[in-house]
């Protein structure tokens, strides 16, 4: 999906009751609450 370790991200939209919208380079994904509580961020 794009993303990897190592990949930088950056929240394009955090609506508090629906899903998030991250970028990662150009491309735009739309993540679940469930989905986003698994991605990791140091």
């Amino acid at each position: 999906m794009g993303l990897l370790p190592g990949t930088e991200i950056t929240v394009v939209s955090n609506n508090i009751s629906g899903p998030m919208t991250i970028a990662v380079k150009e491309t735009r994904f739309i993540l679940g609450r469930g989905m986003v509580h698994r991605v990791m961020v140091a």
